[in-house]
């Protein structure tokens, strides 16, 4: 099948070739606008459960575990983001707002951090069970019990795809207008080039 005249012409195809590398640069500047964003949404995730993982530390060498579960079941209970669970040096549950641990390895060192990727699940308003996508931190106290601080990264996440599916939206509007006007422009230059070849053979059918 044959391309109409219009689709075969210089300029229509030069704005075929920039719209091609327009998308490609688009391409490539939303996936370093998709990278640097989560890894910031991350990087600010990890600072807070870091820095609550600090403060709970900090209370257990003042105090001990005992000023460490009354401080678990209070946060839990509040509207503090967090997942918390403390644990026995065996790995036994003492308190949180888990059930269990989303890391295996319970044999790290006094003051080493294991970090980890995890879902939790939860109820939706209709009862439905849903999975969330959670980050955490683990670590042995001074005494042996294992702590762990977790947060639930789902908002950021939908932030994220938030900002992508708008920008992807704005580089598709681009792109349409763009090819829009590419036609536009390729119609007035084949009008003027068939006005100028016409203009052209009468002065030579004048000779």
């Amino acid at each position: 099948m044959r391309l109409p005249r219009l689709f075969r012409t210089t300029p229509f195809r030069l704005t075929l070739l920039f719209l091609a590398l327009f998308a490609a640069a688009a391409s490539a500047f939303l996936a370093y606008i998709y990278l640097a964003t989560a890894g910031e949404a991350t990087r600010r995730t990890d600072q807070n459960i870091t820095r609550e993982m600090r403060s709970l530390a900090a209370a257990y060498d003042r105090s001990g575990v005992d000023a460490v579960n009354q401080s678990l079941i209070e946060r839990a209970a509040s509207d503090r983001p967090f997942l918390y669970l403390l644990m026995k040096p065996d790995g036994a549950r003492i308190s949180g707002s888990i059930a269990e641990s989303p890391i295996e390895d319970a044999g790290a060192a006094v003051g080493v951090s294991t970090r980890a990727s995890f879902s939790v699940t939860d109820e939706d308003a209709q009862g439905r069970l849903v999975k969330h996508p959670a980050r955490g931190i683990q670590e042995r106290l001074s005494g042996g019990e294992i702590l762990f601080v977790g947060a639930d990264i789902s908002e950021d996440q939908a932030y994220v795809v938030k900002i992508t599916r708008a920008l992807w939206g704005a580089g598709a509007l681009v792109i349409v207008l763009g090819l829009a006007g590419g036609l536009l422009v390729s119609r007035n230059v084949s009008r003027s080039m068939g006005a100028l070849n016409d203009v052209v053979a009468a002065v030579r059918n004048g000779d």
